[in-house]
């Protein structure tokens, strides 16, 4: 399957990984090393207009415990999951009060006031690990109970009908802050990911009715 998107090579030390800050930041998928990026960046005093942002969104993002968790990861999850109980073009009262408490909690409206391109890009960030993800789940590519494989132009079909559905219908229905950027970054992270991706976007796009 070919892919336009790479992630940092995480033999690089995060020394190595600096010169490119703060792009660097939004090809790394592993909390630690964010953290560790971020932290070089406040000790070198690189864009430090930027890196308290950064850091309430990372900190918000990643909540700390005896199991960390990524809250980004689990919006996307909570927007996918509303979107598979959509009936007649409506959410679910509860779904939608979820998804709106969640998109307060982290601050959405607060970053995208005066910082809109770091919420567009943590968005894309999010959307890269989800499908990254995604192609490496075996129980996400199979076909029923398992018992095969769904073939690469079919899983990448699937990805962009969830990356469609989480990241436009959904949106369009729940008006969360920040939904217009989320939009923005699903479908961009989407496209670049695979070359085929902007013409089965489009595709789904205008059939308006991706499988559920």
């Amino acid at each position: 399957m070919e892919l336009r998107f790479k992630h940092e090579d995480n033999n690089i030390s995060v020394e190595q990984k600096m010169d490119s800050w703060p792009l660097c930041l939004y090809k790394e998928r592993d909390p630690d090393v964010r953290f560790a990026m971020l932290g070089e960046a406040e000790k070198r005093g690189l864009t430090p207009e930027l890196t308290p942002v950064i850091r309430t969104m990372l900190e918000k993002r990643y909540k700390q415990g005896e199991k960390p968790a990524d809250t980004y990861l689990r919006f996307w999850l909570t927007c996918s999951l509303a979107g598979n109980s959509i009936h007649d073009g409506e959410i679910p009262d509860r779904d939608m009060e979820d998804i709106r408490k969640m998109a307060e909690d982290l601050g959405f409206a607060d970053v995208i006031a005066d910082h809109r391109d770091l919420l567009y890009q943590e968005f894309y960030q999010t959307a890269i690990l989800y499908i990254n993800l995604s192609l490496t789940d075996k129980r996400y590519g199979s076909v029923v109970f398992g018992l095969g494989k769904l073939s690469d132009e079919k899983l990448i079909r699937k990805i962009c009908e969830d990356t469609y559905r989480t990241g436009y219908i959904v949106p369009e229905i729940v008006r969360f802050a920040g939904y217009e950027v989320w939009e923005e970054a699903l479908k961009a992270a989407c496209t670049d990911f695979f070359p085929q991706g902007a013409e089965v976007w489009d595709e789904v796009h205008a059939s308006e009715t991706p499988e559920v």
